[in-house]
């Protein structure tokens, strides 16, 4: 795991494998219900009220991924006026240890992970309903994550240039192996920034960036019940659906019909195979044009069925036609 220092002169850690993937994921998109939905506001703020973000041991470790969480714990919990959410060291490690090998194993982990421990264990004392995957390079639906429920937590492979920041202007290919996990608590579209808890601190992240080194992301749904009767969350926000396929999760998993079984390659046959057919013997492959009598035909032939019923037809018309392949080498089509 790379090591680095921020623009500020903190020693810090990247930690976040590569994105994975799971076909099951629900999708935040699934449930925006138009025309409902409203369009997400030009800025929302879920970061002004927090005091203190922690480094959450993420300057000795490269546990980045339950870092991430942490500081979407306090932006929501505050936020909920149930007070900052702040945890432990040895809370966020706890749930390090689970996704990165094993006690003291600094493995780094995945985000998915992260949100499966988040959802059926908890992290610390905090525990979320449900988690929906985001499209990461879709600016909208970043936006309406961090309006609807707080933060969007978000994973990037940075950059060789600036991989601590600033993360403003673009430079440079993505890295894979420079992963990282943030929390995004807000966003203004006058400044084209988002608001970026990590490290122990609140730093601004580009548009650009995150659309260049984003490479997944998710939303934390974390008491809905609370979210939907104080109306934090708008009608077009489909509920209904998302409680249903909620009560769901865990369900055995149909197995997809397995595909037809592919077709068997046409055989592609050296110039010195001889095919034969119940009429004629000839030889030809892919790309064969025909010539006759030393005149070549004015079709070139892809297949091999194609130029051999070609030179069938000749053959039925002109049983003395000398016919010939280019590319393929000379044959006599002649009487079985």
């Amino acid at each position: 795991m790379k090591r680095g220092i921020t623009g500020t002169g903190k020693p810090v850690l990247l930690g976040k494998r590569p994105a994975k993937y799971d076909a099951r994921n629900l999708r935040l998109a699934k449930y925006l219900v138009a025309p409902k939905l409203v369009a997400p506001p030009a800025s929302t703020d879920h970061y002004a009220k927090v005091s203190d973000w922690m480094m959450y041991a993420n300057d000795r470790y490269g546990d980045c991924t339950i870092a991430a969480a942490g500081h979407a714990i306090e932006s929501w919990s505050t936020y909920a006026a149930k007070g900052p959410g702040v945890m432990t060291d040895q809370e966020i490690l706890a749930a390090y240890w689970k996704v990165s090998g094993g006690v003291g194993q600094d493995n780094g982990a995945y985000m998915l992970d992260v949100m499966n421990l988040w959802r059926k264990e908890g992290i610390g004392p905090d525990k979320i309903e449900a988690f929906v995957q985001i499209d990461h390079k879709d600016l909208t639906q970043l936006k309406l994550a961090i309006n609807l429920f707080g933060s969007a937590y978000f994973g990037m492979a940075l950059p060789d240039v600036n991989t601590f920041g600033p993360w403003i202007e673009v430079q440079g290919p993505p890295d894979y192996w420079n992963g990282h996990a943030i929390s995004i608590v807000g966003y203004n579209d006058t400044t084209g920034r988002f608001k970026v808890a990590t490290w122990g601190e609140l730093v601004d992240m580009s548009y650009a960036w995150a659309l260049k080194y984003g490479d997944e992301a998710y939303a934390s749904l974390n008491d809905l019940s609370i979210r939907a009767d104080s109306g934090q969350s708008p009608e077009g926000f489909d509920f209904v659906t998302l409680q249903e396929d909620l009560s769901h999760i865990g369900d055995p998993v149909t197995p997809e019909p397995a595909p037809p079984p592919e077709p068997a390659p046409e055989p592609d046959f050296p110039p010195s195979v001889v095919v034969r057919y119940p009429i004629f013997t000839q030889i030809t492959q892919p790309g064969v044009r025909l010539v006759v009598n030393g005149n070549p035909r004015p079709v070139v032939h892809r297949y091999q069925f194609e130029a051999a019923e070609e030179a069938g037809a000749i053959f039925a018309s002109d049983p003395n036609a000398d016919i010939t392949a280019e590319n393929v080498g000379s044959f006599k089509v002649g009487l079985e």
